[in-house]
């Protein structure tokens, strides 16, 4: 969360554009205000945390839209600023970007020949059928394989190695696995385990994923994901679902 000054949308531009370090090697204008865990700039505009990169690309380049909401970087360097830097895209230009430049966490969808898989082919197929089985949740898989949770949950929506065989879940399956992993621990636990909780585990870590890492806003999660903006400012706090994975800040 960002601490300090709010500011409105044409006062976090010019902030950005003053707090700059601009490096003549690379060309990036470096934003030396706060950062995400992940190196991306952030700055509080009119009561909501925005990624600098972002602002820069909505008032310099092309408008962000429904079919291309994410702000991507051509120099592979998060804080940079530079407009000439930024392209917008889709979510799946993002993450196809992110694996193109080794920034995808353990195995990706390009498959064994991946410089940076942890996993080959028989292993996923093995984890998708562990998964499906419903005897695992999704860290006690993370925990089996040595992945990330993220990864884990990556894998078994199909998103990353596409090319592997075992049973890929539709959404309805995977959160009535989720649900029945839900029932059989304390019920008063808060999060995950909660009875009244609408969203799983998965959901969770889609949201992390998707605003600090894609840049979709708060408002756009919730009327997704069908809870109150206020659930999903804490979720991406790290202030509720504590033990879920995906990252927080």
């Amino acid at each position: 969360m960002v601490k300090g000054k709010n500011y409105s949308e044409d006062e976090a531009v010019n902030r950005i554009k003053s707090n700059i370090e601009k490096v003549e090697e690379t060309g990036c204008w470096e934003w030396q205000g706060a950062k995400t865990s992940r190196g991306y700039g952030s700055i509080s505009v009119n009561g909501e945390v925005r990624y600098t990169h972002r602002l820069m690309q909505e008032e310099f380049n092309k408008p962000l839209t429904e079919e291309k909401p994410c702000t991507c970087h051509k120099c592979d360097n998060p804080s940079c600023v530079n407009p000439d830097h930024l392209f917008r895209g889709s979510h799946r230009d993002n993450m196809d970007d992110a694996a193109e430049k080794g920034r995808m966490n353990g195995p990706n969808y390009e498959g064994d020949d991946h410089h940076q898989a942890k996993l080959n082919s028989a292993q996923v197929q093995s984890l998708r059928e562990d998964y499906a089985s419903g005897e695992y949740t999704q860290k006690e898989l993370a925990d089996k394989y040595g992945v990330a949770r993220t990864q884990i949950g990556h894998i078994v929506r199909g998103e990353q190695w596409q090319s592997a065989e075992g049973p890929v879940l539709s959404e309805k399956q995977r959160k009535q696995i989720e649900n029945n992993h839900r029932s059989k621990e304390n019920p008063d636990k808060q999060g995950e385990n909660h009875h009244n909780s609408s969203l799983t585990e998965e959901d969770v870590i889609e949201i992390r994923e998707k605003y600090h890492d894609q840049g979709v806003y708060q408002k756009n999660l919730a009327d997704e994901y069908g809870v109150a903006r206020s659930n999903i400012g804490q979720i991406v706090r790290g202030d509720s679902w504590e033990s879920a994975g995906g990252p927080t800040g």
